[in-house]
C-alpha cells in the first residue's frame, strides 16, 4: 500500500508508521502515537510534543475522512 502524504507527513497505514520530513518517526494505533522511533538530534522536548500533537490531529482527520 502506498503511503499517504500531506504537508511533509507520510503515513504508512499498513505498518502503523507516521513520519515527518524533519526526521520524526513514530508508530501509532488508531489515532494515538504510542512509540517514538526517531527524532532529530537537535529537537527539543517542545518540538517532539508539537510533532506528536500534529501527527495525532492528522491521524484523527484522516480517520474521520476530513482530509485528503
Amino acid at each position: 500500500m502506498c503511503p499517504i502524504e500531506e504537508n511533509g507527513w507520510q503515513i504508512h497505514s499498513d505498518k502503523g508508521l507516521i513520519s515527518h520530513q524533519s526526521g520524526f518517526h513514530a508508530e501509532y494505533r488508531n489515532t494515538s502515537i504510542y512509540y517514538i522511533k526517531q527524532f532529530p538530534y537537535e529537537a527539543t522536548i517542545h518540538d517532539i510534543r508539537n510533532w506528536v500533537i500534529k501527527a495525532e490531529n492528522l491521524l484523527s482527520r484522516i480517520r474521520q475522512g476530513t482530509t485528503l
